[in-house]
């Protein structure tokens, strides 16, 4: 685990929070860091309290009123595309930790991912409102694209019966 943390500003608008990991700002999120350490911050997701998104690689949770960044994952992969559960305690996201991206899912404290997709460059897209996890597949489309899928905590699948329904949550 990596010892690196950074501040943040608080966000006050969807405006200034698109600036900021558009990379316009990004400079502001490391101005502890020095001006070596400046990069980019993306893929952000915001539930209640917390912001999650990229850098680096990996998956950093800093809260909305501004504060400390604190690294979430130091794997080997890289981690991309966080999505956060209605309750917020839940973060899910595409890895590449085994060879093809798939989607993993961890409790937003830390801890261990947890491996819900075998598909091959499958992308979370949400939670349901039922807390089943979204995600985009090429694997079940029957053309040229991505299909949307229902995930279960047991790994049960439901096809979204709309041949493109993930291109709505792109």
């Amino acid at each position: 685990m990596h010892s690196q943390s950074f501040c943040i500003r608080p966000v006050k608008s969807l405006a200034a929070l698109t600036l900021l990991f558009a990379g316009v700002s990004s400079a502001s999120l490391a101005a502890d860091r020095g001006p070596s350490h400046r990069g980019y911050y993306t893929y952000p997701a915001v539930r209640g309290e917390n912001i999650v998104f990229t850098s680096e690689g990996d998956l950093w949770v800093a809260p909305v009123s501004g504060g400390t960044a604190r690294r979430l994952t130091s794997n080997p992969g890289e981690e991309s595309h966080a999505v956060l559960s209605a309750d917020g305690r839940t973060v899910a996201f595409s890895a590449n930790f085994e060879g093809p991206t798939e989607v993993y899912t961890m409790p937003i404290e830390g801890g261990l991912p947890q491996r819900r997709t075998w598909d091959g460059h499958a992308v979370p897209a949400g939670f349901a409102p039922d807390g089943r996890l979204m995600v985009t597949t090429s694997r079940y489309a029957t053309l040229p694209g991505t299909q949307l899928v229902l995930v279960n905590d047991v790994g049960a699948r439901e096809i979204v019966p709309l041949a493109e329904a993930a291109e709505v949550l792109a």
